[in-house]
């Protein structure tokens, strides 16, 4: 029987055995799936099925599904792998009869790619559905391919409110496969309405299938606007929470950072109970308030995403989740031999070359990729790496008037889609042979090292000095 498998498995063929391989090894590393108190929360609901929009309502049905047949947290980091080495193989698929071709199932092993890969947030399971949604689209167009790859981006869409940023370029090259001559204009709107009707399908699904309770996340990053421009004009904005409570909290650190998250710092005072922070009062505050004063504002929210972007001079942050919580539920992860050995490869790459483990560096070079292919005489795949490192590019700016804090994670679908960009770049031997110099190039050229030199040193462009404004907070500048 062993010996059977044995000659199945080598009738596979090399790359769909490296697949396998890479499943298995991630499934036992990180198995049943690591989590922080956001996944045992949704697992949880998952369990009780009272949804709220808080989490996405979309993960925690699926994950009660798959609870039906794996009971466990288990069967969402199954599921999860499988959509991550499912969406390699069909990258790999598409240019297999390229040299380098095997290099694209090397992403799945990248330091900067594993330390999350099996840890269960909806950062990576929409980064793994729009990886396989991509995948089925550059195959042969089929109808069967393009309804996976929709319910993909749906999936995708859901449990993210900026992976709506990333899906604009995956839908848009969708639609040109299939309406090739359309103009791009066309192929804009198209994409635009698609997008359209499948949020109103989510909202549909979150509040009237799984009738998920409104919570007002958005209301999350107002507190951290409204906490600023409190500083700024040195008076409470934030309904029914007290000037002391709000200048004691700026000078609270709340994960290495007094910018964002301070409804953490806040939600431990005695008036926020009081207050009925989440309700419609205080976000017609903060609108209110950011068009009375739009440039303190948006001087916050660069500070915020700077903070978010961790420039040359800063260290990594948040770049490895151990294990699982403490929870009540009694679910704990056994580390073993492997679990060891990926914790060491992460956090020793991440020591020896830091840079790849910063969003700003992703964010480089994603728009340093993406000139490469205006370079370079065009082939089949130009139009899908640059969907690739648009998509990337336009997810990470996606950050700028949301930043809630400056975990690595919140790249995650940016880093993975640029990887994968790269990876096909080298098998594509034209991206290096033929480059062309036109005026336009040149000028965005120099636009790149303009940009270059802005966000490697944003901290120092962008800084809110908290001290100066907690000593002195009328009047004072960012």
């Amino acid at each position: 029987m062993h010996a059977n498998s044995m000659t199945k498995l080598k009738a596979l063929g090399t790359p769909v055995r490296i697949a396998i391989l890479g499943y298995v090894l991630l499934v036992t590393a990180f198995y049943p799936g690591f989590m922080s108190p956001d996944s045992l929360v949704q697992y949880s609901i998952s369990k009780t099925l009272e949804f709220n929009d808080w989490h996405p309502p979309i993960m925690s049905w699926v994950w009660s599904m798959l609870d039906v047949y794996v009971d466990g947290p288990q069967g969402l980091l199954l599921f999860q792998l499988g959509l991550f080495w499912l969406g390699l193989y069909a990258w790999y698929q598409k240019y297999s009869d390229k040299r380098y071709s095997w290099i694209i199932l090397g992403v799945g092993f990248l330091p900067w790619i594993v330390n999350f890969s099996g840890v269960l947030w909806k950062d990576v399971e929409m980064a793994y559905a729009l990886l396989l949604a991509m995948g089925l689209i550059i195959q042969k167009k089929t109808r069967a391919r393009m309804v996976v790859a929709l319910i993909l981006v749906f999936y995708a869409i859901n449990l993210r409110y900026n992976a709506l940023f990333a899906a604009i370029p995956i839908v848009a090259l969708m639609l040109r496969q299939w309406f090739d001559r359309t103009s791009k204009y066309g192929i804009a709107a198209l994409a635009m309405a698609l997008l359209v009707v499948l949020i109103a399908l989510g909202n549909v699904l979150n509040y009237k299938v799984l009738r998920a309770v409104k919570s007002s996340p958005s209301t999350y990053m107002m507190v951290d606007d409204l906490s600023y421009l409190s500083m700024k004009r040195g008076r409470s904005l934030i309904p029914g929470i007290p000037m002391d409570d709000i200048r004691d909290c700026a000078s609270q650190e709340v994960g290495e950072n007094k910018l964002v998250g301070r409804d953490f710092c806040l939600s431990r005072k005695e008036s926020y109970s009081r207050s009925d922070l989440y309700s419609s009062r205080t976000r017609d505050v903060w609108r209110r308030e950011v068009v009375e004063d739009p440039f303190s504002y948006l001087w916050f929210r660069l500070s915020a995403f700077s903070y978010l972007l961790r420039s040359s001079s800063m260290e990594p942050f948040y770049i490895w989740h151990p294990g699982i919580d403490e929870n009540k539920m009694g679910i704990r992860q056994a580390q073993n031999g492997l679990t060891v050995a990926v914790e060491w490869y992460v956090k020793s790459s991440a020591a020896a070359i830091s840079f790849f483990f910063k969003p700003y560096f992703w964010l480089l070079l994603s728009l340093a990729l993406l000139w490469v292919t205006f370079l370079s005489a065009k082939t089949a795949s130009t139009a899908v790496v640059r969907a690739l490192l648009i998509s990337a590019l336009l997810y990470i700016l996606g950050y700028v008037p949301a930043t809630p804090m400056a975990d690595f994670r919140y790249v995650y679908w940016a880093v993975l889609a640029t990887s994968v960009a790269f990876s096909v770049m080298v098998t594509e031997t034209a991206y290096v042979r033929s480059w062309k110099f036109t005026k336009l190039n040149m000028l965005f050229g120099v636009l790149i090292v303009a940009v270059v030199l802005l966000v490697s040193n944003s901290d120092r462009f962008f800084f809110v000095d908290w001290e100066k404004m907690t000593s002195n907070p009328i009047g004072a500048k960012g």
